[in-house]
């Protein structure tokens, strides 16, 4: 069994449960104002199913020691309940960016995750079915980006507003000159700086875009950081544009906001990403591959995706696209890329009202401070005693079902162990007979 590097913090109360680099930074605008906190680092059901996949746990390993973090391992290996109990049991209060593994299962009653206090922090402020994931409701409380996802969120929990910490260094002007004096040597100083950041899935605008991207590179600087998942489910369209050795490459432990910083304009597709660009009024084109997605078949890890499942033609991300909510320029496939991106450089005032009312509605605060909001949250959530928030009536309707159903499983798994165990019985006797 492989062994990882730990670094716990013995004074820890609250784990902040991870599983990429990504989420990382998420929250570690969050993490440092909370001193008895630890991040837990999972890994994801990718490690049992798919061949050569990136190595999560020990990118983030290195991501959380350069910044100094305290940190605990807890792998797929182990998936007993109790066990996963027994892991937990130190910590009064778990927060999280999203409900799996090891937080729920269905194949484990996961009663001891209603026993502590828990916090979702909300991330990807327009996908309207994301928030609304039914396994976010068996969280206690959850921090929203903005009124958007808040209203969202309090279908289902206890939802408050804190806005999206990810961003407090830009806000501070803090984001990191180190990284940024790295990547300027790598620069054309005549060019325009162009960062591409595409989602996964069938949302994913790699499929439709790679090879426009790559001949980008002619004309334009051309950064490019992928999606976590684009390593496994678009392998062969990253792999085209990793051959190409005009344009940078960046992978999932980078810091984004260096990369926002040198953009003059962003390309996206339903990536959060695209939404990032409004919160920091940014020039931004998107990709659109996506056409009449609900009809999509999930056809495994070398096809599309399961993200079909996320497509919701009223969804923000999706209705940005529209004239009459327009906040950018948008490219179909076979458009002229070059030409949308001259257009957001020249036209930057164009989509000025619709922007300011969506950055408005999706992102509540730019004061830098949403990290100290968020922590305060979790504090002074910690400190209320026994005292739990009671679910809105669609939350706790949820919860019976998700507990009903475990309860199910549970029956399931304890009925055809019974039968395995009086089968061996049966074998052992019946070799005894006849030997």
């Amino acid at each position: 069994m492989q062994t990882f590097e730990e670094n716990p913090n013995p004074n820890a109360k609250i784990a902040f449960v991870i599983s990429t680099p990504f989420f990382f930074y998420v929250c570690k605008n969050i993490i440092k104002y909370i001193p008895n906190a630890e991040f837990v680092i999972s890994d994801v059901w990718l490690d049992r199913e798919v061949k050569n996949n990136p190595d999560y746990i020990g990118e983030t390993i290195s991501l959380l020691k350069k910044h100094g973090q305290h940190w605990r391992i807890i792998t797929t290996k182990t998936r007993d309940e109790p066990e996963i109990e027994a892991f937990f049991s130190k910590y009064q209060l778990i927060a999280a960016m999203r409900p799996g593994w090891p937080l729920s299962s269905l194949f484990n009653g996961d009663d001891w995750f209603y026993k502590k206090k828990t916090v979702l922090i909300s991330y990807g402020a327009g996908k309207d079915l994301v928030t609304l994931k039914p396994l976010n409701a068996r969280f206690d409380i959850i921090l929203s980006e903005g009124q958007h996802t808040h209203e969202l969120h309090s279908l289902i929990g206890t939802s408050y507003v804190v806005g999206a910490a990810k961003f407090d260094d830009w806000f501070n002007n803090n984001v990191d000159q180190n990284e940024i004096l790295k990547i300027r040597p790598l620069l054309d100083k005549r060019k325009k700086n162009i960062l591409y950041l595409p989602t996964h899935g069938e949302f994913s605008s790699l499929r439709c875009f790679s090879e426009q991207i790559s001949n980008l590179a002619k004309t334009y600087n051309v950064l490019v950081k992928f999606h976590h998942l684009n390593l496994v489910s678009e392998a062969k369209w990253v792999e085209k544009i990793r051959k190409s050795g005009d344009i940078i490459k960046f992978g999932p432990a980078d810091d984004i906001l260096p990369l926002f910083s040198l953009a003059d304009v962003i390309l996206s597709d339903s990536s959060s990403a695209s939404l990032e660009a409004i919160l920091i009024d940014k020039p931004l084109v998107i990709l659109d591959s996506v056409k009449n997605a609900e009809n999509f078949q999930v056809t495994g890890h070398d096809g599309y995706w399961i993200s079909a499942s996320q497509y919701y033609s009223e969804s923000i991300e999706q209705q940005i696209k529209k004239n009459e909510h327009s906040v950018c320029e948008v490219v179909d496939p076979g458009g002229n890329l070059s030409d949308a991106i001259e257009k957001a450089l020249q036209l930057k005032f164009k989509h000025t009202a619709n922007r300011n009312s969506l950055r408005e509605r999706l992102f509540s605060y730019n004061d830098g401070k949403c990290g100290a909001r968020a922590a305060e949250t979790i504090i002074s959530f910690l400190k209320g005693g026994n005292n739990k928030p009671k679910p809105p009536i669609i939350g706790a309707a949820i919860r019976s079902h998700l507990l009903a159903t475990n309860q199910r499983v549970k029956i399931e798994v304890k009925k055809k162990n019974e039968k395995i165990k009086a089968l061996s019985a049966e074998v052992k006797r019946l070799k005894r007979e006849l030997f």
